[in-house]
């Protein structure tokens, strides 16, 4: 009998499979293989690879993006907004974003959706900087420069599942914030 996965098994395994080893390593017999199902199983949850492609990409902005926005705009003072945001942060699955990044070097989808996911993260901290400072420009530097902080350390970390210099360097970023806070 062949092993029962849903949807959110396939998305799970992928994500795996990019922070491991990158996404050339993301195909439908290795997915299918590393689940232990056949491709028909595969064919039945996605129709094709491009199915999967966009559910996939589509979950992770859900899933890292809209719901990290959601989650900042209910907090009840920016400096409460910007600790959420820090803490997810720390909580991304960073080497698999590193690994979508690269991937949308070469996939022109990839890319559209990177770009759509970089722009939403980015009026996400824009809006509680925004709150911070009066001079926009000082609020879209900081936006900018704490969305490069994630970009980095995405790209250039390699150890898995450490977070802590990241959270030590958005605590310091905060902590300036808070002391040129003009609000």
């Amino acid at each position: 009998m062949a092993r029962r996965v849903t949807p959110e098994h396939y998305f799970a395994r992928a994500m795996q499979l990019l922070a491991d080893d990158g996404y050339p390593a993301l195909k439908q017999a290795t997915l299918c293989k590393a689940l232990g199902v056949t491709t028909g199983s595969f064919y039945n949850h996605f129709g094709n690879w491009q199915g999967f492609t966009d559910q996939l990409l589509n979950q992770w902005r859900e899933e890292r993006t809209l719901q990290i926005a959601e989650a900042a705009a209910q907090a009840t003072d920016p400096v409460d907004a910007l600790e959420r945001l820090r803490d997810m942060a720390c909580t991304l699955p960073y080497r698999s974003e590193a690994a979508i990044r690269a991937w949308s070097l070469t996939d022109p989808l990839v890319a559209r959706i990177q770009a759509q996911v970089d722009r939403e993260r980015l009026d996400t901290v824009q809006r509680a900087m925004d709150a911070m400072f009066t001079d926009p420009a000082v609020a879209e530097m900081w936006a900018r420069s704490a969305i490069y902080l994630l970009i980095g350390f995405e790209q250039f970390e390699t150890h898995p599942h450490n977070t802590r210099r990241l959270t030590w360097a958005l605590n310091k970023m905060l902590e300036q914030i808070q002391a040129e806070r003009d609000h």
